[in-house]
């Protein structure tokens, strides 16, 4: 419906205020509702509505805050300085693009398809009002506003994490540059527990067999125990111990870049050294406290030698039924209780030699067969005893060596008088035989 319309204009005898010089165009018959709003409004705030000069003193024309301080000329700002900036083109058009196109979630009713709509008409329309001189910049724009930008950007940051840390637990784990290939074995000097000292070793071949292991062995079949950065003396002290049971303890002492290590290895204390002769030359093999004989004595430690007096010729058969020759290393002497005893009975008697004084050079088995032990002093008299318990009780043994050493005989043992005194007898006498007397 049309209305005819009338300018209408409140002067300032009537209103006053900021309603001076106001105009408004309104339809006929509403100037009286303007007008009667105009009069509530005087009579709710008279002093708002009241002559433009009432309430307005000289320091009003001062303050930038009064409307007066805008009529005087010399308050006026002079426009010619103000520089005013106008955007880019580019960013306009990017702008009116932007608010186009719906963000994420504002058009829910309608499945982003392509370009934010599922209509093709309408993403040609809007593609249509991009310039192809800033198609890329606009792409960008738009890639950025649907949030597919942010997905690539985020996909391609974790899949270089992701690739960085594989290639990063390959190098440290698996690559071959970082595995440890040169080792120095050093052993070391360490005391029992008794505090006798003794020398830790292996021979070639142990260490031979004992570095195999640590190239071949992994954690977890996966792991690498020779990785340089992740190699540790527990690691490599497990992988020792089930090689050669005999190894205490394996300690890394210096680390040499970037695939050698110095590895110092501790043994057990070892029962005996056995020297025999063995096809035709001398032979020394250490024999564990369990009576294995786990390595070869090619240093020549010697420590606690025994020596057997008869060559021995040591043979296995076969399945197929042939006979051939091995080493003293190949018997099992720990499934020998008469040997193993036998050598036991050496240290017990070592210790017991040591307490009442006496210095001995040897130890001597006469063959591998028999129980019997000799001990040759240091003025060359040989003692001479039964290993069997059963023959001769411990406790009677230790009595007759502490009544004789403690008699006169020992100043004779000491000169060297006595050529041998046999404890073999069962009874509590022994057989004392002088270098100058005929004995049988």
């Amino acid at each position: 419906m049309d209305y005819k319309t009338k300018k209408t204009t409140i002067n300032k005898k009537n209103s006053g205020g900021f309603w001076s010089g106001f105009t408004s165009v309104l339809p006929f018959g509403k100037k009286k509702q303007l007008g009667s709003r105009v009069s509530k409004f005087k009579k709710a705030n008279p002093s708002t509505l009241s002559s433009p000069n009432s309430n307005l003193n000289s320091t009003d024309k001062k303050d930038p805050k009064s409307r007066l301080y805008y009529t005087n000329k010399k308050n006026l700002i002079d426009t010619s300085k103000i520089r005013v900036f106008k955007p880019d083109d580019s960013k306009i058009l990017s702008e009116k693009i932007k608010n186009k196109i719906p963000s994420p979630g504002q058009n829910k009713e309608k499945k982003q398809f392509l370009f934010g709509f599922k209509n093709f008409d309408d993403s040609t329309q809007k593609l249509g009002q991009i310039k192809k001189g800033d198609f890329l910049k606009n792409l960008n724009l738009l890639l950025v506003q649907s949030g597919i930008k942010d997905r690539i950007n985020g996909f391609i940051s974790y899949s270089i994490i992701i690739t960085l840390v594989l290639f990063l637990i390959y190098l440290s784990f698996f690559d071959r540059a970082f595995l440890v290939k040169n080792y120095e074995i050093v052993f070391s000097d360490a005391k029992s527990e008794t505090g006798q000292v003794y020398t830790s070793y292996l021979a070639d071949q142990e260490v031979k067999k004992l570095l195999e292991a640590f190239n071949q062995k992994k954690v977890l079949g996966i792991i690498p125990h020779n990785q340089y950065w992740f190699v540790n003396d527990i690691n490599l002290t497990a992988v020792a111990r089930n090689t050669i049971p005999e190894i205490q303890e394996v300690t890394i002492k210096e680390r040499k870049w970037p695939d050698g290590l110095v590895v110092e290895v501790k043994t057990e204390p070892i029962l005996a050294t056995v020297g025999i002769y063995e096809r035709n030359q001398k032979r020394y093999w250490r024999v564990s406290q369990k009576g294995r004989i786990f390595t070869e004595d090619r240093a020549a430690i010697l420590e606690n030698l025994i020596f057997v007096d008869s060559p021995v010729t040591l043979t296995s058969q076969t399945a197929a039924g042939k006979t051939d020759q091995i080493t003293l290393q190949d018997y099992q002497m720990e499934n020998s209780l008469v040997q193993l005893n036998r050598l036991w009975f050496a240290n017990w008697l070592w210790g017991q030699l040591q307490a009442n004084e006496v210095e001995y050079l040897e130890t001597r088995f006469p063959t591998l067969l028999d129980t019997d032990v000799i001990v040759v002093t240091k003025n060359g008299t040989r003692l001479i005893f039964d290993s069997d318990i059963e023959n001769v009780p411990r406790e009677v043994l230790t009595a007759r060596l502490n009544q004789l050493l403690r008699s006169k005989v020992a100043t004779e043992l000491l000169n060297g008088e006595i050529a041998y005194i046999d404890f073999r007898l069962e009874t509590k006498r022994v057989v004392i035989c002088y270098k100058n007397a005929k004995c049988a």
